[in-house]
């Protein structure tokens, strides 16, 4: 439903509207709440018309003091955020309080401390206007308000049953508060109101948390437990069912019939996007950036094409063992032999008689585990209060699982060193020192964020141009004139064996040894023995080589076949022997040149918010001047930073700012 609030409004202007009041802030009108017991001063109402000065009257009794208000409770610490929240609106003025009742005109007194007003007196006869009485004393500070907003009164009940708690009645749909629940709220309060129509109201904000509730003891404001309404209501017959998550509070239950208040909040909608600023004037020229970082190596070039084949080579010696051919393709799996019938089921045994065990080391929330025989043992460095899991010693898991809004781990020693934690929050995992409040590593969609310095082998941050190489076996900071060394080229492919030489030419025959002279012709003497054989000659040189048959020609590429149907795997074959090392090919020709890189972003100069200083980026803490972000930029700063009273920081759409 739409309102129509008046145009120009002044500070603490009232405005009434469909049975509701709304009070000017000065910056916003804001809703005067009186239902409940901690409603808001209702505002003055206009002075009356000044009555006949009337002689002194008596002065009256002085009242009694009333009673001091309930301290509001301390608000929970909210979760740290690595994005600063906007500035929140300046809370509502609070109305003026009622004029005092005009005292009647009396003679100058005597000089004394100042009493306390007094009662009205009646009307006396006119007399003659005294003389104007001393300032009053300031009055004292008034005691801090309870939670504000709509109140209403209830009484507590600790069942979770999803039903109509009965008149006057509220429970949850958990005995403790903690993450998600939901709250069973009967259409009528202790005193019979019918709320049904403001219950209606409190999830029609447009923002995702539709309003805040707060559940307190209704004579003791410290004890109470806060919750937020995360989605619509569902309205059932007599009560209302609100989705709400438990943020925080003294309380995490309350008694049965505990007499208890509920304060609800709504959350405002969703503002309009504003007007896109008038982009501003071109900034002044940066500095000439620093020459970049030498590019890493590329990738190794294609092979090049073969060159035409050499003469034939003479006759190497025998080269190295080649590599070991590629595994064969496996073969195909045997198929699935059918399941084996289902045997029947088993008799059911007796039942086995009571066991009992002893439990040694037992004391105050040690866990128990399992000892030898029917022995258990409670276990002195494992302890559960009920709350909190304390291990003493050391914890060795396969998997960790933290189900929570915003999970995190805490590392804590007993000596000076920083403690640690490592938290999930809004899609960003990071560490963070918590003794020294510093975060050190974010991990997020857009990848890893190192917050502040990364040291080398040496313990060094490194200087400004500086980059990170590796040495093998850790990294260096270096000069960004020596870039690391390239890959070492691909192994060249094997030259082809030379064909066998041909088989040289028989050498000629020795000369035959000259004739002896004839002897006698002696008596027919014995067969000798057969002589020896002679010696083989020696091998005549090799004659030369033939020359290189032409190649012949290549012929036409066969049609590409079909590709075939994938196989299904087969079992792994064993692994075959390790070929021996091939030689080493020769280096390939360099590369030529990658194009000149872009030039590097210029460094803004010092006092425009953001910097390059001894080795950081920096910025300042504040913004001074209307600053726009362009729809298609991302931007951020370190933090904490504050926009100055008067300046708009002004987010495009499709832009994200970020403050770390």
């Amino acid at each position: 439903m739409a309102l129509n609030f008046p145009n120009s409004p002044s500070l603490n202007d009232i405005h009434n509207e469909n049975g509701t009041r709304w009070q000017f802030n000065g910056e916003s009108w804001t809703r005067i709440v009186t239902a409940g017991s901690q409603g808001f001063q209702g505002a003055a109402g206009p002075t009356g018309a000044q009555g006949a000065a009337g002689s002194t009257g008596a002065q009256g009794a002085a009242g009694s003091t009333g009673p001091t208000g309930p301290t509001g409770a301390q608000g929970a610490d909210g979760a740290d955020s690595t994005v600063a929240g906007p500035t929140g609106p300046t809370g509502a003025q609070g109305a003026g309080g009622p004029t005092g009742a005009q005292g009647a005109g009396g003679s100058t007194g005597p000089g004394g401390a100042t009493g306390a007003q007094g009662a009205q007196g009646d009307d006396g006869d006119a007399g003659s206007t005294g003389p104007t009485g001393a300032q009053g004393a300031a009055g004292a500070q008034g005691s801090d308000g309870n939670f504000g907003g709509a109140t209403f009164q209830y009484m507590f009940k600790t069942s979770t049953t999803d039903s109509d708690p009965g008149t006057g009645n509220i429970r949850f749909s958990e005995s403790t508060f903690s993450g998600a629940l939901t709250l069973y709220i009967d259409d009528l309060d202790v005193n019979g109101t019918d709320v049904q129509t403001y219950l209606r109201t409190i999830d029609d904000s447009t923002s995702t948390i539709k309003g805040h509730y707060r559940v307190s003891n209704r004579l003791s404001a410290n004890d109470f437990a806060i919750f937020t309404i995360t989605g619509s209501i569902t309205e059932s017959s007599g009560y209302f069912k609100v989705p709400s998550s438990y943020i925080s509070g003294s309380a995490t239950s309350f008694s049965n019939n505990e007499d208890i208040i509920v304060t609800f909040a709504r959350t405002g909608d969703k503002g309009d996007t504003g007007a896109q600023g008038a982009t501003g004037g071109s900034g002044p020229g940066g500095n000439q950036g620093a020459q970049g970082a030498t590019g890493p190596t590329g990738p190794t070039g294609a092979q090049g094409a073969g060159g035409p084949t050499g003469a034939q080579g003479a006759g190497g010696s025998t080269g190295p063992t080649g590599p070991t051919g590629a595994q064969g393709a496996a073969g195909p799996t045997g198929a699935q032999g059918d399941d084996g019938a289902t045997g029947p089921t088993g008799p059911t045994g007796a039942q086995g008689a009571a066991g009992s065990a002893t439990i040694s080391n037992n004391a105050d929330n040690r866990v128990i585990t399992g000892g030898s025989g029917t022995n258990l043992n409670g276990e002195a460095n494992l302890t559960f209060d009920g709350n909190d899991l304390s291990v003493s010693r050391y914890i060795y898991a396969k998997d960790i699982f933290i189900e929570d809004v915003s999970p995190e781990l805490r590392f804590t020693d007993s000596d000076d060193n920083p403690d640690y934690r490592i938290r999930l929050n809004s899609g960003q995992l990071g560490i963070r020192d918590i003794t020294n409040n510093q975060d050190k590593l974010i991990f997020n969609t857009n990848g890893m964020k190192i917050v502040h310095g990364l040291e080398d082998k040496d313990g060094d941050l490194g200087s400004s141009g500086q980059v990170l190489s590796s040495t093998g076996t850790a990294v260096n900071w270096i000069d960004a004139g020596s870039g690391p060394t390239g890959p070492t080229g691909a192994q060249g492919a094997g030259g082809p064996t030379g064909a066998q030489g041909a088989g040289g030419s028989t050498g000629p025959t020795g000369p035959t040894g000259a004739q002896g002279a004839a002897g006698s012709n002696g008596s027919n003497g014995s067969t000798g023995p057969t002589g020896a054989q002679g010696a083989t000659g020696s091998t005549g040189p090799t004659g030369p080589t033939g020359s290189q048959g032409a190649t012949g020609g290549s012929g036409p590429g066969g049609n590409q076949g079909a590709q075939g149907a994938t196989g299904p795997s087969g079992p792994t074959g064993p692994t075959g022997p390790t070929g021996s090392q091939g030689a080493t090919g020769s280096g390939g020709g360099t590369g030529p040149t990658g194009a000149q890189g872009a030039v590097g972003a210029t460094n803004p100069p010092s006092g425009t918010n953001i910097q390059l200083t001894d080795g950081f980026y920096t910025n300042d803490q504040s913004l001074g001047s209307n600053k726009t972000l362009s729809g298609s930029l991302n931007g951020g700063v370190f933090g904490p930073y504050e926009i100055e009273s008067g300046v708009t920081l002004t987010i495009s759409s499709g832009a994200t700012f970020t403050v770390i």
